[in-house]
């Protein structure tokens, strides 16, 4: 009977040292969350020259920092587009990649950005479901 009884505190304790330690990984993670840091949004863009302006679009309403427009070797008018559009928000800066690799034009555009959080937005990128 003494053994049942020390399991069951052993485990009460336990308990409560992991509702503990979420606890205060979800104070740590508020604390790091603050109004004020900025956010920029890089958005890299190939060949989508009939579908770029309303996606920007919507991603330049609803985003709240810097935008940070990257044309990975378009062979259409997105790199054009994407002038445009950062001339008409204003708030935009339009990276050329050319030839490097989308790792590269990701660290050159992360590079460029002001801000101290960056979120990629790639509009290139296509997933594949397996199964």
């Amino acid at each position: 009977m003494r053994e049942g009884a020390f399991f069951w505190g052993l485990l009460a304790l336990a308990a409560y040292g992991l509702v503990s330690a979420v606890t205060h990984v979800a104070e740590l993670i508020g604390r790091m969350r603050t109004e004020d840091e900025s956010v920029a949004y890089v958005v890299l863009v190939r060949d989508l020259a009939d579908r770029i302006e309303d996606v920007l679009g919507r991603i330049a309403r609803e985003a709240d920092g810097e935008l940070v427009l990257v044309d990975l070797g378009s062979r259409d008018e997105s790199a054009a587009i994407l002038t445009r559009l950062a001339q008409r928000y204003g708030c935009a800066l339009v990276l050329q990649s050319g030839r490097l690799t989308r790792q590269e034009a990701v660290a050159r555009a992360v590079a460029a950005a002001q801000a101290s959080k960056v979120v990629v937005v790639d509009l290139d990128a296509c997933l594949e479901k397996e199964g």
